[in-house]
């Protein structure tokens, strides 16, 4: 084999192991990051009975409540949606793209025998300001076997 072709398949599988490393090395830095601003953060202003703090170099660090979700079970969820009359929260669309659907246009298709494929969604972002005002009202929540929902705190650093 060509001595070029052998020294650049060397130097590809170097390089590739130096970017698996440097990768590990920015997953562990991310991780710490995540510690600080979830964990020590939060932890510290809770401690010291403050909303915030500001830094003698102009930061302003705050608490922010977030959620993480995952939708486990897309049509007890959409059941659940239609029952707690939220199902104008939900986006219907059909490979022909025609918009919205009414129960009637369903039914007759149906009746009709027509084919069609049927997708119904409701955007990450819509659900996750849901279930916060939900949670904020002390409203029911989805039950868990839809969607799992995890509440969080972590802190906000802004220039002021």
């Amino acid at each position: 084999m060509n001595d070029f072709i052998t020294a650049c398949i060397a130097r590809k599988k170097t390089l590739d192991d130096e970017i698996t490393e440097k990768e590990n090395e920015l997953g562990e830095l991310k991780a710490a990051r995540d510690r600080i601003m979830r964990d020590d953060l939060p932890g510290a202003l809770h401690e010291l009975g403050l909303e915030e703090v500001r830094t003698a170099d102009g930061l302003a660090v705050s608490i922010s409540r977030k959620l993480n979700h995952s939708v486990l079970d897309k049509q007890a969820l959409g059941a659940w949606l239609i029952k707690h009359d939220y199902g104008q929260l939900i986006k219907d669309t059909l490979a022909f793209n025609r918009g919205g659907l009414s129960p009637e246009l369903i039914e007759y298709m149906d009746a009709m025998r027509y084919e069609y494929a049927r997708d119904s969604k409701i955007e990450s972002q819509t659900l996750a300001k849901l279930l916060r005002d939900l949670d904020d009202a002390g409203d029911d929540l989805p039950p868990p076997e839809s969607v799992k929902i995890s509440f969080f705190e972590e802190a906000k650093v802004r220039q002021v």
